[in-house]
């Protein structure tokens, strides 16, 4: 009686955690339409407390005073190699880099704002809401960034990226 309980609050977590997911997809399907409706190439995903938790397709990164930071899992984002790659790749230069929450304010007065995905690699994101990030072109910490990453990918078993 104590296993069928417990696999039937397996499988109830997995039916939740699926559903998540697939309100997830809708919403992300919804904003990128709304966005591309709008000239965006991206949208911001927000959690429900209103933080940044990921971009529809993406990790999102901002960078400010030399540091960079990523929303954590627990903001909503999901773990992707290329997120968790950079981050390690961010140790090796010695950039500080942090998992903490993330609002849209801190993506508008950041120096430097990118994306990280498998199919994209590492891209810089030049405005939000049609207003410049920092001076609206790539930024040194995303050249550092995208070069080791660039220079890692085939050891890593990932795709050539230009």
């Amino acid at each position: 009686r104590v296993l069928v309980e417990a696999a039937a609050e397996e499988v109830a977590a997995e039916v939740a955690l699926e559903r998540e997911a697939a309100r997830r997809s809708k919403e992300a399907e919804k904003k990128t339409t709304d966005q591309a409706a709008q000239g965006a190439d991206e949208a911001l995903l927000l959690n429900t407390a209103g933080r940044v938790a990921e971009a529809a397709v993406a990790n999102v990164f901002c960078a400010r005073y030399g540091e960079i930071a990523t929303p954590p899992a627990t903001e909503g984002a999901l773990e992707g190699i290329t997120r968790r790659t950079l981050l390690e790749l961010a140790g090796t230069l010695g950039i500080p880099a942090s998992e903490r929450c993330i609002s849209r304010f801190d993506l508008f007065a950041a120096t430097e704002v990118f994306l990280t995905g498998s199919g994209a690699g590492v891209v810089p994101v030049s405005s939000l809401d049609g207003r410049p990030i920092g001076s609206g072109r790539p930024g040194p910490l995303w050249e550092k960034l995208r070069g080791a990453f660039l220079s890692a990918a085939p050891s890593l078993g990932v795709p050539a990226l230009s």
